[in-house]
């Protein structure tokens, strides 16, 4: 008995859904909901769903990109609602809080004032204002002597007001 052709087999197990266009994995699943299949002993193990459609109707997706969900729903196949970015591109464009942070325009204090620092693992974004009042306020609480009455008091005696 002759197997049947492994595309033939896959959009078997696709279920349209008409209110967002998306196609519906109705085979198996990982726990995040992303499908999963076996193309046959020649290919491997099991391969993501989304990958196999859409490489197999739009053609090979290129080394170092990876395939992002505009429809934001993981057992979604329709290659219409995937696009091919890099992974930075695939993350910035999710919902985590790392892209969330990135999305952001104002500090948590209202300023626009970003600047890219290089941090202990990778660069980081900080703002420059906000950046120079905690400086501010770190020599203010080191040195809280240096106020007004003080440096009066490193003033010559010749220069005292009499």
């Amino acid at each position: 008995m002759r197997r049947q052709d492994p595309l033939a087999r896959a959009l078997e197990k696709i279920e349209p859904e008409p209110n967002s266009g998306c196609w519906i994995w109705i085979g198996t699943r990982v726990p995040k909901g992303y499908g999963r299949f076996w193309v046959g002993p020649e290919q491997g193990p099991a391969l993501q769903a989304y990958r196999f459609i859409y490489e197999s109707l739009r053609g090979p997706i290129p080394d170092g990109l990876v395939l992002d969900h505009l429809c934001r729903n993981p057992p979604c196949v329709n290659p219409a609602h995937l696009r091919v970015v890099s992974n930075r591109d695939n993350i910035l464009a999710g919902t985590s809080l790392i892209a969330d942070n990135a999305r952001k325009e104002l500090c948590m204090r209202g300023h626009n004032n970003w600047v890219v620092l290089a941090g202990r693992w990778g660069p980081r974004r900080d703002c420059l204002t906000c950046r120079t009042l905690r400086s501010k306020e770190g020599r203010r609480r080191l040195y809280p002597d240096i106020t007004g009455a003080a440096r009066i008091s490193l003033r010559r005696p010749s220069d005292e007001p009499q």
